[in-house]
C-alpha cells in the first residue's frame, strides 16, 4: 500500500488491503477491456479490433499508475486524491460507494487543472474509463478494512468539499436550462416570448421525452453554448459550458468575508483559471467571487427585449407574434394554447417557422455568466451606444459619447470631441479615450453598427 492512510495499521490489516486494491484494478481491467471491445465493433478494420482490444485496456492500469505518481508530485495534495487508486478501492470495499464516487470525480477534476492527462492520449482515456468504473461498479463490499481508515479518509474528503464545491458540466447545463426555461419576456409594446406556452406547442403532454423535442433541443443548445470567461496569462479568454468540465467554487477562510468565494474554470481539454465577470462598465471584467452557484446568472449580451423589438420591426416574428398575440389576451397558458388549437394555427409548417424564429432570436445575442449583483445593476453603468470597425482591419471601437455620426459634442472651449474605447482583450482592460473630432476621423472608422454577435465574446 503505497498511501500514508495506511501506514500505522497491523502487516495482517495492510496485506488484507492490498488484495482489495488489487482485486479492483483487476477489475478496472476487465471494465477497460469489454470497453475496449465495445468500440472495437464499430471499427471496419480488423487490424484495429485486435490492437484494441489486447493493447490498450493493458496500458490503462499502467496509466492510471502514472496519474497517482504525476499526483503525488504536486505540491499540498490532498493524499486521498494522491493515492485515489487506492482510497477508492478502500471506501468501496467498506461499503461507501458514494464517497468512492465523490474521490474519483475530484481526483479527475484535478488531473485536468494540471493538465495531467495531456501527457499521452492513454491517461487521458484511462481516467476517463475509470471514473466510468467507479460509477458502475457492482460488486458488494466485504467490510474487512480498517474502520479508523475509512472515517479518516471521509473526514478529509468531508473536509475538502467545505472550501471546493465542484459543480459538473452536465449539473452548470441542468441549472442553467432551468433558468432559461423561466425567462419569459410577458410585458411591453414588443413581440412577447411567452416560454411557457411555447413549450407546450412543442410538447401539449408535458411529456419528459416528447416526440417533438425542438424546444427541448433550442434551451439546451442555449445552456451548452453560453460563456463564462477567464483570465490566461493577462488575457481574457473564455469557454462554452459544453467545452467545461466543472466550475469550482474554493473558499478562503483566512479572508475577512470567507462567504466570498473564488470561482475557478476546469476545461475539458486541461487547465483551470480564475473566472471573470462582466461588470456593465463597458468591457472591463473582475475576478468572479460570489458566496453560492445561484449568485452566478446569465447575461444576454444583446438584451432579450431588444432583440425582440428589432427582430419584430423587422418582420422577423411574424409566427412568434400570433403567440405573442394569444398569450396577451388569454388568462394563461392553458387558456392560449386551447386558443391558438381552436384557430387551427398550430400546423406543422407554423411549429417549423416558429422554431426557425427562436433559432434566430438565440442567434441574435450570445449569452455569458456574470455575477448577479452586477447583472442588477448593469442597467445603469456605462456601456457603448454601438461599436464600429476599422476599414480592412479586425479592430473595433466602442462609441460612448459624441459620435460625429449622430451626436455633436463640445467642450468648455466650443471643440467637438468623441469618447470612445478600443476593444480588445486585455485584463484588466484599457481605459476609455477622448478624441478631438479631427483625430476620430483618423481612425478611418467604418460607418456600419456592427452587431455584437459578429464581435468576439471577449472584446465586449
Amino acid at each position: 500500500m503505497k498511501s500514508t492512510y495506511f501506514s500505522s495499521v497491523s502487516l495482517a490489516v495492510n496485506s488484507k488491503m492490498d488484495i482489495i486494491c488489487k482485486d479492483f484494478m483487476n477489475g478496472y481491467e476487465n471494465f477497460a477491456k469489454r470497453n475496449n471491445r465495445s468500440k472495437a465493433k464499430t471499427s471496419v478494420s480488423a487490424v484495429k479490433k485486435k490492437s484494441d482490444e489486447s493493447n490498450s485496456h493493458q496500458q490503462y492500469r499502467s496509466a492510471i499508475n502514472q496519474l497517482v505518481h504525476s499526483l503525488l508530485g504536486i505540491s499540498c495534495i490532498p493524499i486521498f486524491i494522491a493515492n485515489f487508486d487506492e482510497v477508492i478501492a478502500v471506501l468501496y470495499d467498506a461499503g461507501e460507494k458514494e464517497y468512492a464516487k465523490q474521490v474519483a470525480r475530484i481526483a479527475y477534476y484535478y488531473i485536468l487543472s494540471n493538465n495531467l492527462q495531456n501527457k499521452t492520449h492513454t491517461t487521458g482515456t484511462a481516467i476517463k474509463v475509470f471514473v466510468d468504473y467507479v460509477n458502475c461498479r457492482r460488486k458488494r463490499p466485504s467490510f474487512s478494512c480498517s474502520l479508523l481508515v475509512v472515517s479518516k479518509i471521509k473526514n478529509d474528503i468531508d473536509s475538502f468539499c467545505k472550501d471546493h464545491q465542484l459543480y459538473s458540466k452536465s449539473n452548470l447545463i441542468s441549472k442553467m436550462e432551468s433558468r432559461l426555461r423561466r425567462q419569459d419576456r410577458l410585458s411591453g409594446d414588443k413581440i412577447w416570448l411567452p416560454l411557457g406556452l411555447i413549450a407546450k406547442i412543442y410538447n401539449p403532454s408535458g411529456s419528459k421525452n416528447p416526440k417533438d423535442k425542438r424546444f427541448i433541443d433550442w434551451i439546451n443548445s442555449i445552456a451548452q453554448n453560453i460563456f463564462i470567461h477567464y483570465e490566461d496569462g493577462g488575457l481574457v479568454k473564455a469557454s462554452k459550458l459544453k467545452d467545461v468540465a466543472a466550475i469550482e467554487l474554493e473558499s478562503n477562510p483566512l479572508k475577512s468575508n470567507p462567504n466570498n468565494k473564488k470561482v475557478y474554470v476546469i476545461l475539458d481539454r486541461g487547465g483551470r483559471y480564475e473566472a471573470l465577470t462582466p461588470t456593465g462598465v463597458l468591457n472591463k471584467k473582475d475576478y468572479m467571487e460570489i458566496d453560492i452557484i445561484k449568485d452566478i446568472v446569465i447575461d444576454h449580451v444583446n438584451p432579450i427585449d431588444l432583440t425582440l423589438r428589432n427582430l419584430g420591426n423587422a418582420g422577423k416574428l411574424t409566427n412568434l407574434d400570433t403567440v405573442s398575440t394569444a398569450m396577451q389576451s388569454s388568462k394563461n397558458v392553458l387558456d392560449a394554447y386551447n386558443h391558438l388549437l381552436k384557430s387551427k394555427k398550430l400546423s406543422s409548417v407554423f411549429k417549423d417557422d416558429l422554431y426557425k424564429e427562436l433559432i434566430s432570436i438565440s442567434s441574435d445575442s450570445p449569452c455569458r455568466l456574470m455575477v448577479a449583483d452586477l447583472n442588477n445593476a448593469k442597467s445603469n453603468l456605462t456601456e457603448y451606444k454601438y461599436i464600429r470597425k476599422v476599414k480592412n482591419k479586425k479592430e473595433y471601437f466602442g462609441i460612448v459619447y459624441g459620435d460625429v455620426l449622430n451626436e455633436a459634442c463640445k467642450d468648455q472651449f466650443g471643440s467637438d470631441y468623441v469618447i470612445c474605447h478600443c476593444l480588445d482583450n486585455s485584463f484588466p482592460s484599457s481605459s476609455a479615450i477622448i478624441y478631438t473630432k479631427a483625430d476620430f476621423s483618423k481612425l478611418n472608422l467604418e460607418s456600419k453598427k456592427i452587431k455584437l454577435s459578429k464581435i468576439d465574446i471577449n472584446l465586449i
